[in-house]
């Protein structure tokens, strides 16, 4: 769910301001509770596991082809929980503009401000400024805080975080 220069909540707004029609189904990897709910506040139809069966897949395209959503099961009832508590998913990164997730997205993928830069086709003088001011947004003191914040809140998927070393 990790690409070149977003991120796949941010796909997902985009998707759906662009064309509102659209429905949007995760399947990911994550089964935290949390990131199921960023998804459906970005705007998802459905959200499942990668473990589920083609059956629940098939499920869930039908559920959401009849306009309503689909959650999956295994993940339904920590969800539920989550949402009777009061607890939203918790979403930092709005206070950051679209070009400062992309640059920690990128960061956080182990590229550095050079090749950011290169990808984004700015300077790197501009971008160690979006670095600086993310840093100063979120609190964050060094790198690794960064990639923290990137895997928390879903910008990179564990498994990505942990293939690099």
């Amino acid at each position: 769910m990790s690409m070149p220069v977003s991120n796949w909540f941010e796909a997902a707004r985009i998707v759906k301001t662009l064309a509102r029609k659209v429905k949007v189904v995760f399947l990911s990897m994550n089964s935290d509770p949390q990131i199921a709910l960023r998804a459906y506040d970005a705007g998802a139809s459905g959200f499942l596991p990668k473990t589920c069966a083609a059956s629940e897949l098939l499920i869930a395209f039908r559920t959401v082809l009849e306009s309503r959503t689909y959650m999956s099961p295994s993940l339904k009832e920590a969800v539920d929980a989550l949402r009777w508590a009061g607890i939203v998913p918790t979403e930092e990164s709005c206070r950051l503009t679209a070009r400062e997730r992309e640059v920690l997205q990128l960061l956080a993928e182990g590229k550095n401000m050079k090749q950011v830069g290169e990808i984004l086709k700015v300077t790197r003088r501009t971008v160690g400024f979006h670095k600086y001011r993310i840093k100063e947004v979120l609190g964050a003191k060094n790198n690794a805080d960064l990639v923290r914040f990137a895997l928390r809140s879903g910008m990179i998927p564990i498994s990505e975080a942990t293939a690099k070393r």
